[in-house]
This record gives C-alpha cells, sequence and structure tokens, in this order.
C-alpha cells in the first residue's frame, strides 16, 4: 500500500499527515496524526467566533491600556497587533491564570518583559477570561 502526503490544518496550524492509499485488508478510515497540542479546543469554529474573539480582546486590552495611552492622543490601533496575537492563544486559555499568561506573553514580547509580568496581568486576565466564557469563546472554569 503506497501513502500520500496531505495537508491538514488544525486549529490555525498547517500539519503534514500521511493517509493510506488504496485499498487493503484492514480498516479503509481515513486518519490523521493527533493534533499538534491536544489541549486545544476548538471554540473559535467560525469566522463570527473570531471575530467576536477579537472584540473582546480589544476591549479588555483598550480599556486595560497598560500605558495610559488613551487620552494621550495615541492612535486607536495602537495595540492592535498585540491584540491579534492574544486571539492567537485563546485556544490554550483555560482559566483566568491561563489568560494572564496569555496577555503577559504578548506585552513581554512586544514591550517591557518586567512590566507585564502575569502578576501584573491578572486583573485583565481575569476580565479577558470571564467575557471570553461569557460568549462561549473557551470553556468554563
Amino acid at each position: 500500500m503506497s501513502t500520500e502526503a496531505t495537508p491538514v490544518v488544525h486549529s490555525g496550524a498547517s500539519i503534514q499527515a500521511t493517509f493510506p492509499v488504496g485499498r487493503s485488508n484492514h480498516s479503509s478510515k481515513r486518519t490523521a496524526s493527533p493534533p499538534l497540542n491536544s489541549s486545544v479546543r476548538p471554540f473559535m469554529r467560525t469566522r463570527e467566533d473570531f471575530d467576536a474573539a477579537l472584540l473582546i480582546v480589544a476591549s479588555v486590552v483598550r480599556s486595560w491600556d497598560p500605558y495610559r495611552l488613551g487620552g494621550s492622543g495615541a492612535p486607536p490601533d495602537e495595540f492592535d497587533a498585540e491584540i491579534a496575537k492574544v486571539v492567537s492563544c485563546i485556544p490554550r486559555i483555560s482559566n483566568a491564570a491561563t489568560a494572564a499568561a496569555a496577555l503577559s506573553s504578548v506585552f513581554s514580547a512586544s514591550f517591557e518583559p518586567e512590566l507585564f509580568s502575569p502578576a501584573k496581568c491578572v486583573a485583565p486576565g481575569q476580565e479577558l477570561f470571564a467575557k471570553l466564557s461569557a460568549a462561549g469563546l473557551v470553556a468554563s472554569a
């Protein structure tokens, strides 16, 4: 029996999976490799889910405004890159602590790490997790 590499998209990551081609005496089911990260949950299944998540993360980050830029005339899209990165972390968010860790990781990488420890991101992490949970975009704790 020959095999064929077929691209498979799972939770935004493209992976190569090998499927048997042709018939064999074994099951004819086509199976893919296990997901890259089996703890990732598929709560954002549609474009509408993604758009809702983007709005939620944007509202939390902009209300948090860690550098207090809102009143200083900064453009409203000041944190858009970080917002997008946090949205990409949502499949791994399972509680307020992991939401705070996601905010910490993204903002530490973009700005000053000492200002964005997980402990300093607890309040916005709690708000983010609560709003994502209410929208059904993460599992409630």
